[in-house]
């Protein structure tokens, strides 16, 4: 739990944050009005309650109002109805970022250094929106940087190079649960193992081990293993 008295989404309030995300990531739109916003809850989320017309109103005018910065806002032209949409400059959305931070909250029990996250961070291969590819190691520490470079953060950084979530993560989490799942598990393998048929099966038990809590040290989760059995056939040597 959050440290200050400030407001946690509610299940509600994060799923009309994500269709609105999922309006932009789609549509490319300006916004999206409240009629709209309840359509899609009742096509994303399959719940009625709390997705009224009238609750809708409500949520969005919370999350206009949310301290301690704005996560909605509205704009109308002329005699148009009230179009909705997320602040881009001042709050997370990036599934990949979400994600990041999902993890360091989740690891922030203590603070953890931040070279050795960034490299588990790298290690998930999640993939930079704007250009489709996996995030660069750089890439990784620009997010950080944004992160905690905000007037209100999400990371804080001591002078020793280590990083921690802020309550601000704790705040936003079920919203960036549901964005964080959609980044996936863009994990590609590093590098194959191949051992010899002649390669008694405890060493190769062993060997694999080691490995694995090698790269759990650094930061890793363990291996997913792909194991294939190849079949050979040889001549047997017949005595007369």
């Amino acid at each position: 739990m959050p440290n200050s008295t400030l407001p946690v989404l509610t299940e509600q309030h994060a799923q009309v944050l994500f269709v609105l995300w999922k309006d932009e990531k789609k549509r490319q739109s300006r916004g999206i009005t409240n009629t709209d916003i309840t359509e899609a809850l009742q096509a994303s989320f399959k719940r009625p309650r709390g997705q009224s017309l009238a609750n809708v109103k409500k949520i969005v005018h919370q999350l206009q109002n949310w301290q301690p910065t704005p996560l909605l806002l509205s704009f109308r032209a002329g005699r148009e109805r009230t179009n909705y949409r997320l602040p881009k400059d001042t709050m997370v959305t990036w599934a990949a970022t979400a994600r990041l931070l999902i993890i360091l909250e989740d690891d922030s029990r203590v603070a953890v250094s931040r070279s050795t996250f960034v490299q588990q961070i790298a290690m998930l291969y999640m993939k930079n929106p704007d250009t489709g590819e996996a995030l660069t190691v750089e890439e990784i520490e620009q997010q950080i940087d944004y992160l905690r470079n905000r007037q209100f953060p999400y990371i804080d950084e001591d002078g020793r190079g280590y990083i921690k979530a802020t309550d601000r993560v704790v705040q936003e989490r079920p919203f960036l649960e549901l964005l964080a799942a959609e980044a996936g598990d863009q994990s590609e393998p590093d590098f194959d193992i191949f051992f010899d048929s002649s390669f008694p099966p405890d060493a190769v038990n062993d060997v694999l081990t080691a490995l694995a809590n090698y790269f759990r040290a650094c930061g890793g989760a363990g291996f997913e293993l792909d194991l294939g059995l190849q079949e050979t056939h040889a001549m047997e040597a017949v005595n007369d």
